[in-house]
């Protein structure tokens, strides 16, 4: 399945997930093959806001909308929910694996993979020079600015690069009364 499909599949599980059900509940799982109806159970059971019901109405929107059958979306979802479960798992034993490294330009982002009840939801940093990053760690911790060189993240971590001017980059930087 393609990218853009996947990062579609995820985005409605998100928003089930996040929201609840996108459409009244009426289907039912009996409609679906014994393998599709497994999927579906096992993801509810991942999500006890969940209805079987609003998933199995939810995914055939889906389906209907993007020609993509409904056994192969629970198939991905199924999926991408196992994929996620352990790099959480692995994200919570801390694996962090490779270092960030110092970014192209001042203001510059990176992203690492952070998750909370199975849903990766990133965790973001800025770099306030090439060789410093800025982050917030948490709730109910202050923000810290570290090291980029020594500053560890898990394999699938990015670093985005902002393309504008330095004199924009400075401005971003900039905060009222401080210099």
């Amino acid at each position: 399945m393609n990218r853009t499909v996947s990062s579609t599949i995820a985005l409605v599980a998100i928003s089930i997930l996040t929201f609840g059900s996108l459409s009244p509940a009426s289907a039912t799982t009996e409609t679906l093959s014994p393998a599709a109806q497994k999927q579906a159970q096992a993801l509810v059971a991942e999500s006890p806001e969940l209805t079987e019901s609003a998933l199995v109405n939810d995914v055939e929107v889906y389906s209907a909308s993007t020609g993509v059958s409904v056994e192969s979306v629970l198939r991905q979802a199924s999926s991408e929910s196992a994929q996620s479960i352990e790099a959480a798992s692995s994200s919570k034993k801390g694996k962090r694996t490779k270092k960030i490294g110092n970014a192209k330009h001042k203001g510059d982002v990176f992203v690492t993979p952070a998750f909370t009840g199975g849903v990766n939801h990133g965790h973001t940093g800025i770099y306030s020079a090439k060789p410093t990053i800025v982050e917030a760690p948490g709730t109910g911790k202050k923000s810290r600015s570290t090291s980029a060189s020594s500053y560890k993240v898990p394999k699938k971590s990015y670093k985005m690069d902002v393309k504008t001017s330095q004199t924009k980059r400075n401005k971003a930087g900039i905060v009222e009364g401080v210099k």
